[in-house]
């Protein structure tokens, strides 16, 4: 590429970057503010961090902001006409939980950080090693409805063996991302773990996503990412008053609902899903704070992991 022209392109680099970062400010301002006139946005934007020399935003440099993040996120802004103020016309979708609220999220945080070198060393992050080779991958193919290939290897396997799989989603939980997808020659979806696959590769080789397929409705009836057999049960458990509040800010799973307000600050909070080792695994983590009120089966079983327990450390 000749120096001028390579100039060029490093030029129109910086000025995405910029410009995406604009994006991130306009979003973050509207979510937190709700609606927002021209001349406050204006206002705001001239003492924005993103703005050093403190100058005006158009509304044509706003309008053209509004299309691009339209078409990057999907997101709607739009504007009252009758009070000639700005706002996010689809906000519920991106306050559910969803992607686009994760993705909203991971960007702005990751902007502030890049941005301010002040908190270099003051956020900490786990490491999540998968995201870091195989997801763009898997991501890729989702995206093309292509297959992957890779090799994979769990504790139960002595050897490695290649796999030809047509994905269907990704999913991450505890410090792991797992592909759902449906292997060659079978006819039901398996899961992998993409820190057990090595030699991954999107392949050329087209697939028809299923159009009954969603991952949500999939996954509704489970925790985490175990796929258990067996229907769903009506699960009811006990909270301590701190463990109460936790569960409240953060739900244990989807189906959670709260029952019932005991004197004393305990709740008896209810789920239906499918009982699993991994669920097992977090009623036990909260220690003396839950109790497992129903079904019997559940409460039996936590009784005598809990013995194994105090036997073991006697």
């Amino acid at each position: 590429m000749p120096n001028f022209g390579r100039s060029i392109y490093y030029l129109c680099t910086i000025m995405a970057k910029e410009y995406f970062k604009h994006y991130v400010w306009l979003l973050q301002t509207l979510q937190s503010r709700g609606y927002c006139t021209y001349e406050e946005l204006n206002e705001l934007w001239k003492k924005s961090s993103l703005n050093p020399d403190a100058k005006n935003i158009s509304k044509r440099t706003l309008a053209n902001h509004r299309e691009s993040i339209l078409d990057m996120f999907g997101i709607i802004i739009s504007c009252d006409r009758r009070t000639n103020e700005y706002y996010i016309e689809n906000k519920n979708e991106i306050c559910d939980g969803g992607l686009q609220e994760w993705m909203l999220g991971a960007l702005s945080l990751g902007s502030m950080l890049h941005d301010d070198a002040s908190l270099k060393g003051k956020v900490i992050f786990d490491n999540v090693p998968s995201s870091q080779k195989h997801l763009p991958i898997i991501i890729d193919a989702l995206k093309r409805c292509v297959m992957v290939e890779f090799s994979y290897k769990n504790t139960e396997m002595a050897e490695s063996r290649s796999f030809l799989v047509a994905p269907y989603c990704v999913r991450l939980f505890r410090k792991r991302w797992y592909l759902l997808g449906l292997r060659e020659g079978t006819t039901e979806p398996h899961l992998y773990s993409l820190d057990r696959m090595t030699d991954a590769y999107s392949t050329e080789i087209e697939y028809d996503y299923p159009e009954d397929f969603s991952a949500d409705v999939y996954y509704k009836s489970y925790f985490g990412i175990d796929l258990p057999s067996g229907k769903p049960e009506v699960i009811r458990i006990k909270a301590s008053a701190r463990q109460s509040d936790n569960l409240r800010s953060l739900p244990l799973h989807n189906s959670q609902k709260e029952i019932e307000l005991l004197e004393n600050g305990e709740t008896i909070f209810e789920y239906r899903l499918v009982p699993s080792s991994t669920f097992i695994g977090e009623i036990m983590m909260m220690q003396g704070s839950v109790e497992v009120l129903e079904p019997a089966s559940l409460r039996q079983r936590i009784h005598e992991l809990a013995q194994e327990l105090a036997n073991i450390h006697r």
